[in-house]
């Protein structure tokens, strides 16, 4: 499956370096050559929880929504794990931003 690298979630990690530590184009543009020469290609394994995905590596996402921003990337494959296989101390860090809507999930 296929999804804009936008719509994906960073998961947080409290005391892990930010984001901020690739910030600058020199930075992210190795990056990207890096994984756009990796025999995969671009993809991100993800975590679908609470209607959200998350990313399992966040510098890959950063990567992919630096080159969604420089019409490099409109869309990106996702590998889904199951949120069962996800240890519970990751899965507590997959919170989403109040800035976005909540998701209605529907009732059984």
């Amino acid at each position: 499956m296929f999804v804009a690298p936008s719509t994906v979630l960073f998961t947080n990690c409290p005391g892990a370096p930010g984001l901020e530590t690739l910030t600058t184009n020199s930075e992210l543009e190795e990056l990207s050559k890096k994984l756009m020469a990796n025999s995969e290609g671009l993809r991100l394994q993800v975590v679908e929880k609470d209607g959200h995905y998350f990313t399992l590596n966040n510098t890959r996402l950063q990567v992919c929504q630096w080159l969604e921003t420089r019409g490099q990337c409109r869309t990106v494959r996702i590998e889904t794990v199951p949120l069962k296989s996800v240890p519970e101390g990751i899965k507590q860090m997959m919170v989403v931003p109040s800035s976005l809507p909540a998701v209605q999930v529907p009732l059984p």
